[in-house]
């Protein structure tokens, strides 16, 4: 028989008293109740420092999660396109990490203006990588999808410790755009007049330079002494790296001009021609091409062989030019900055023949063509190529 030594209770075989039981028991609630009492002891003070220490833990976090999710890459491609869907290009621009680039050709205005076309009328946004993203869109008007590369690009830091993204307007701008226009031609790009901009010069004509442009939608003002003044808008993307102005449209008072000049020329010709004197006695205004210069004085010489009669020689006596009507259909200012001038030209004439002592006339009429290129160098039209036709003289 056992008993148990606390109580002195009579116990079974292997049993545990009662009194045991609750001793440990009340041992257990005497230890918690000794821990919160301890710190039911504590002061004011450092009650107050852990409430605060749980709380910026908890702020912390909240500051880690909301700071994380504001910041993410995803919003910032996302908030740029939605700019553009909004047509808000102002805002859109704000966006792209343009604030040390910007240029007369490179900021908000222009980005504005090259963009006033497009009309999204819906987007989704795919990720393909942590900051870059594909947009695909569809204009108004058209059921053809189109799809824009969006790109992030770290530049600096957001609520101190989060990193800021800004779209990389690279896949918008084309670098070393190039305008090309006949010679003498003034450019105003946007309402910039890019006389400063203007590259090289050659024949095919003036090469100007711009560093760098927004693709899109851009305004070209063309002048030129010989041509309307030419006012248009043109659509530029990636796929093209340089622009030929839209052709001028000559003056008609300009091509009345050289009318008047082929005419003229063309008697002295004939009167020169007639009496052989020599190439330099014509005093034609040439370019300063040595090639196109001897051409036409070839020109002359064959001309002049085919009319020269001389002493006791046949050939002609008298040409008399009756009139010449304008055959000309250009009326454009091409690139090379040349224009083509056709001319019919009747004339009487005179023709002996020597046989001995015996002299024959003979009195008849003609028409054929000539055709006269002048090209406009130094704000003056200059003589560059010559058809006499002499072949219809022998």
């Amino acid at each position: 028989m056992a008993f148990c030594i606390k109580c002195g209770k009579q116990l079974g075989n292997g049993q545990i008293c009662d009194c045991l039981a609750r001793e440990k028991t009340k041992s257990k609630s005497i230890s918690h109740n000794h821990f919160i009492g301890r710190i039911k002891a504590w002061p004011y003070n450092s009650k107050r420092i852990l409430l605060v220490i749980f709380a910026l833990i908890i702020i912390n976090l909240l500051f880690a999660a909301i700071g994380s999710a504001i910041t993410a890459p995803v919003n910032t491609a996302r908030g740029y396109f939605q700019a553009k869907a909004n047509s808000n290009w102002s805002r859109a621009y704000g966006f792209l990490a343009l604030e040390r680039n910007e240029s007369d050709f490179i900021n908000r205005d222009s980005f504005i203006s090259a963009n006033r076309d497009i009309d999204i009328t819906s987007f989704e946004l795919e990720e393909m990588y942590s900051t870059s993203y594909v947009a695909g869109y569809f204009q108004r008007g058209s059921s053809i999808p189109r799809m824009e590369s969006i790109n992030l690009i770290r530049t600096g830091s957001r609520l101190l410790f989060f990193n800021r993204y800004e779209v990389n307007p690279n896949n918008l701008i084309i670098p070393g755009f190039q305008i090309i226009t006949p010679p003498g031609t003034t450019i105003h790009f946007n309402g910039i007049d890019l006389s400063d901009h203007r590259d090289t010069d050659n024949e095919a004509g003036y090469f100007y330079m711009i560093p760098r442009i927004f693709s899109g939608l851009h305004e070209i003002r063309a002048e030129h002494p010989a041509c309307e003044e030419l006012n248009e808008e043109i659509q530029i993307d990636q796929s093209g790296m340089h622009v030929w102005v839209p052709t001028l449209v000559l003056n008609e008072s300009v091509k009345s001009e050289l009318a008047g000049m082929t005419e003229s020329i063309f008697k002295n010709i004939v009167a020169s021609a007639l009496e052989n004197r020599s190439f330099s006695s014509l005093n034609l205004q040439l370019t300063g091409n040595e090639y196109y210069n001897r051409d036409i004085e070839n020109q002359y010489l064959r001309f002049a062989s085919a009319l020269f009669s001389g002493a006791e020689q046949d050939g002609y006596k008298v040409v008399d030019i009756t009139g010449f009507t304008n055959k000309s259909t250009q009326t454009e200012f091409i690139d090379s900055g040349t224009y083509t001038n056709i001319m019919h030209v009747e004339f009487d004439y005179v023709y002996e023949t020597q046989r001995g002592q015996d002299t024959t006339e003979h009195r008849d009429s003609k028409g054929y063509e000539i055709i006269f290129t002048y090209v406009f160098e130094n704000n003056t039209w200059l003589l560059q190529n010559i058809y006499l036709g002499a072949e219809y003289w022998w």
